[in-house]
C-alpha cells in the first residue's frame, strides 16, 4: 500500500470520527450547565408579574402621599428629584398634578428605563417611605398637560419654557386695574388671568389668581420682587407652578 494510501486510511478510521464529534458533545454538556446556572441565580422581581409585565423603554408612575391625599404646596421638581436620586430624572420628565385650589395632589413620572422605576421604589423605602408610587399608563402621561407650557423663543437664551405664578391672598375687592398695578414692572400676559377661592375652616376664603409669563426669568423675576408684597394693603404670596 502506498504512503498515501496509508494516510487516506487513517483519517477515514473510527477513532478519528470520534475525536471530531467530542467537541459537540463537550459544547452541548457546557450549554446544558450554563443555562441550569443562569436558571438558578436570576433575580427573584424578575418572577414578579409586575414588573415582568412593563417593556424595555420609558415606564410612567404616579406618586402621591401616603399620609394624605396632598404632596403638600410648596414642594418642587427638584426637591422630588433629589429625593430619588440615582433615577436619572430631569424636571421634562415630570408632571405636577393640582386640585382645583392648586394644592399638589400628585406627580406623574417618566422614567427612562424599568431600572430606574424600580430604583424609585429603593429610593423611596431608605427615606421613610414618605410616598407611594404606582406604576400608570401612558395615556395618562400624554394626556396631562403641564403648566411649564410651550416652549417660546428668547433671541438671547433661546428656548425657555411659559410659566404660570399663582397670587394667594389677592384682595376680593382687588380690580384687574389693581391687580396690574400690583404686578407693575413684570413681564406678563394680562390676558391670561385665572381666579379661584380657596376655603378655610377656621379663617376667611383666599382668593386666588393665576397668571402667565412668556418666560422662565420673568416668572422667577415677578417671584422674586413681588412676593409678600401689598396689594390694596393685603400681603400677596407668589408661587410658581411647575
Amino acid at each position: 500500500m502506498s504512503k498515501i494510501a496509508m494516510i487516506r486510511s487513517a483519517l477515514s478510521s473510527g477513532p478519528s470520527r470520534q475525536l471530531r464529534s467530542a467537541p459537540a458533545s463537550s459544547h452541548w454538556a457546557f450549554a446544558q450547565r450554563f443555562l441550569s446556572a443562569e436558571a438558578g441565580s436570576s433575580d427573584a422581581s424578575s418572577d414578579d408579574p409586575f414588573f415582568r409585565s412593563a417593556p424595555e423603554g420609558l415606564v410612567y408612575g404616579r406618586i402621591s402621599g401616603r399620609t394624605q391625599s396632598i404632596l403638600g404646596k410648596n414642594m418642587l421638581k427638584t426637591d422630588l428629584i433629589h429625593h430619588l436620586e440615582g433615577c436619572d430624572l430631569s424636571f421634562h420628565d415630570i408632571k405636577f398634578e393640582y386640585n382645583r385650589v392648586f394644592f399638589l395632589n400628585s406627580a406623574l413620572v417618566q422614567f427612562p428605563v424599568r431600572a430606574s422605576f424600580e430604583n424609585a421604589f429603593k429610593q423611596i423605602k431608605l427615606r421613610g417611605g414618605l410616598f407611594n408610587l404606582a406604576k400608570i399608563g401612558r395615556s395618562e402621561w400624554d394626556m396631562k398637560s403641564s403648566y411649564d407650557g410651550k416652549a417660546v423663543k428668547n433671541e438671547h437664551i433661546g428656548y425657555l419654557p411659559n410659566r404660570q405664578v399663582l397670587m394667594e391672598g389677592i384682595p376680593y375687592n382687588a380690580t384687574l386695574d389693581d391687580i396690574e398695578r400690583f404686578l407693575s414692572g413684570c413681564n406678563y400676559d394680562s390676558s391670561s388671568f385665572q381666579f379661584a377661592t380657596r376655603t378655610q375652616a377656621d379663617s376667611d376664603p383666599i382668593r386666588l389668581v393665576v397668571v402667565k409669563f412668556p418666560t422662565q426669568l420673568d416668572a422667577s423675576y415677578a417671584y422674586a420682587s413681588k412676593n409678600r408684597s401689598f396689594c390694596l394693603s393685603t400681603p400677596v404670596n407668589m408661587r410658581i407652578l411647575q
